[in-house]
């Protein structure tokens, strides 16, 4: 398997369908009336620059991983709309720039600390276009934390190759970040190039400190959603946490 960390990640990844149809809805919801440019931060091996692509939008990538971005600028040459650049939240220097940034599958709970957070979300507010739009998907830890489990699997078939994903759940209370180590077996092997492994460190931030740095660098117009099939502001109740706001129209 070539690439085997992008090709495992799309395999166990959801289907963008649902995403790209929510991004559309938000932006018809916020009143964006032109085709926009996006900019989506930890764009991974592509899966949505494409399809983002395909509705005529002009698309930046933004990926700080080399494997992911490998994958990406296969999509990128494909598209003259796409363009991509390795980096995180810290790189977005664009002022006035995008009309919506979005950040899909929990790239914002791997700013560690508090520091890093506002400043990405300074480095948003001021990228953004007046009137443009911010959305970030993230884990909601208060509901997982009722829900813990310290081990999940699951299994998918991959090149005719049996693949299982092991995920293995750690705790640092003190700190205030969520452990987990990523693991796929390959037909049950465990060493070699079989097995492929990282451990992820990621924040648990709660709603009430993302809404209020969220309003404190000048956002409004703050909603949160459970998943991608809400079409309205839900309070929030469940596993994932999806939030949006939007920069004030001059």
């Amino acid at each position: 398997m070539k690439n085997l960390q992008s090709k495992l990640y799309t395999e166990f990844d959801d289907d963008p369908a649902p995403i790209v149809d929510f991004m559309q809805w938000l932006r018809e919801s916020y009143g964006i009336a032109n085709l926009p440019h996006i900019l989506d931060v930890g764009s991974g091996p592509g899966r949505l620059l494409d399809e983002y692509a395909r509705l005529g939008w002009r698309v930046t990538g933004l990926e700080p991983d080399t494997d992911f971005v490998e994958e990406a600028e296969k999509v990128a040459k494909n598209f003259e709309n796409v363009t991509l650049r390795q980096g995180g939240f810290a790189d977005i220097d664009e002022v006035d720039t995008y009309d919506i940034i979005a950040a899909v599958n929990d790239p914002f709970m791997y700013l560690l600390e508090v520091e890093e957070r506002v400043d990405a979300l300074q480095r948003m507010y001021k990228a953004l276009r007046p009137g443009g739009v911010m959305f970030l998907e993230m884990r909601n830890f208060l509901w997982k934390l009722w829900d813990y489990k310290d081990k999940v699997e699951e299994t998918s078939v991959v090149d005719g190759k049996t693949v299982q994903h092991i995920m293995k759940h750690h705790l640092d209370f003190h700190n205030a970040v969520w452990i987990l180590e990523d693991e796929y077996l390959i037909d049950g092997k465990i060493q070699g190039e079989s097995e492929v492994s990282k451990t992820h460190r990621v924040a648990m931030i709660t709603p009430p400190e993302l809404f209020y740095f969220v309003r404190h660098v000048g956002f409004e117009n703050l909603r949160t959603y459970n998943s991608y099939q809400a079409r309205a502001h839900e309070l929030l109740n469940s596993s994932a946490m999806l939030v949006s706001a939007q920069k004030p129209a001059k």
